[in-house]
């Protein structure tokens, strides 16, 4: 053996032993993250971007052996079987970086603030993942993203151009130390719902220190909940507070009720959250609530409602919560009207997504709705 290859498979040694070097340092940083709302950083800036630069490398190595083998899971083979082999495109994503030449995403304004086209969604990244009836899905996805892979998905992202994420409003800590350690510069939504029952003043509040750490908008996911309660008031102070303080503010639902609503009371935001994807999915059953199988019950019209909107429109649920190829799903929501999309990504397919969004946004849209942002 060379002193090259042998000096390669050593490397490689290292790069498989390491999870299992770090676990005492992961589990001490859990611990950490738990005491201190800020959190911190288990791996030094530049060990992390050292790991970050050989990704690429170490992707490609592990994806060719798995083709050499043949290794196409038994799960996608039955999937393949009901819907076509199509269904296997999204099985082994494709470990090359952008392609050259590509353009960078577009980008358009939401008020003052600057946004890609396409956004990260804030599910896969929170540990609010669907998982239809997987009873194990929920524990797998917040085991996958560490602090460290969360920060490590997000620099992946900006490489790519994607320049915006959505957190829930309880995640936004990680976004500081993302910021602190100089990761990268990523701008985030907040996810503004109520669900822990705050008082008026108490979700304002939460809101505005979420402000104050740097979100570049926010949306009130479940505006159905304010209305339920007629909290009419705290709606109208929740625009001012976000316009006052130079970010849009959003309303976000599952249902165009809600919408209907706010309107007839007066009451426009800076830009809509309304879930969009077709039905043509093997697990789709609309109608069957609250089954986790579909998250936009009628799609034709939710497009006829938003077409005659004159704010900008992002889409999500865009690819049925990981049901719909994103070369299928982006491309319904943006020819069907959405604006932006946001869409639920893992590192492994970011690169592949980036790609998808510069072809269909470079490609020959048909609209009937303007373009709105």
């Amino acid at each position: 053996m060379s002193k090259t290859v042998s000096n390669y498979v050593s490397g490689l040694g290292r790069w498989i032993r390491r999870p299992f070097e770090l676990k005492t340092r992961s589990c001490a940083a859990i611990a950490t993250a738990e005491a201190h709302p800020a959190g911190v950083l288990t791996l030094r800036r530049k060990e992390f971007l050292q790991r970050l630069a050989t990704m690429p490398l170490f992707g490609g190595v592990i994806y060719a052996g798995i083709r050499r083998q043949g290794g196409v899971s038994h799960e996608a083979r039955v999937l393949a079987r009901h819907v076509g082999p199509a269904a296997l495109a999204g099985g082994l994503a494709d470990p090359s970086p952008v392609k050259e030449g590509t353009a960078q995403i577009p980008r358009a304004k939401i008020g003052k603030q600057e946004f890609s086209r396409v956004m990260l969604g804030g599910n896969l990244l929170g540990g609010w993942a669907h998982a239809r009836d997987l009873i194990y899905a929920d524990k797998l996805v917040k085991a996958y993203h560490t602090r460290e892979k969360f920060f490590e998905t997000l620099a992946i992202a900006e490489k790519c151009g994607f320049n915006c994420q959505f957190l829930d409003i309880t995640g936004v800590s990680w976004q500081v130390e993302y910021y602190r350690q100089k990761v990268g510069n990523i701008k985030f939504i907040i996810q503004a719902n109520n669900n822990a029952k705050r008082s008026p003043q108490e979700y304002l509040d939460v809101v505005k220190q979420a402000i104050d750490t740097g979100a570049s908008g926010f949306y009130m996911q479940g505006i159905e909940s304010f209305l339920s309660k007629k909290q009419y008031d705290l709606i109208a102070r929740a625009l001012e507070l976000g316009r006052s303080n130079g970010i849009p503010v959003g309303f976000g639902s599952h249902g165009l009720g809600a919408f209907k609503d706010v309107l007839a009371h007066d009451l426009v935001p800076d830009f809509w959250m309304k879930t969009l994807h077709h039905h043509n999915y093997w697990s789709a059953t609309p109608g069957l609530k609250p089954k986790d199988n579909t998250y936009c019950e009628d799609p034709e019209e939710v497009i006829a409602f938003m077409k005659e909107v004159k704010q900008p429109w992002i889409a999500f649920k865009t690819l049925a919560a990981g049901a719909i190829h994103p070369k299928d799903g982006i491309r319904y929501a943006f020819s069907s009207g959405a604006d932006f999309a946001c869409v639920g990504m893992f590192d492994f397919q970011v690169a592949e997504n980036a790609n998808i969004v510069c072809d269909i946004l470079g490609s020959d849209l048909r609209r009937e709705r303007p373009w709105r942002a």
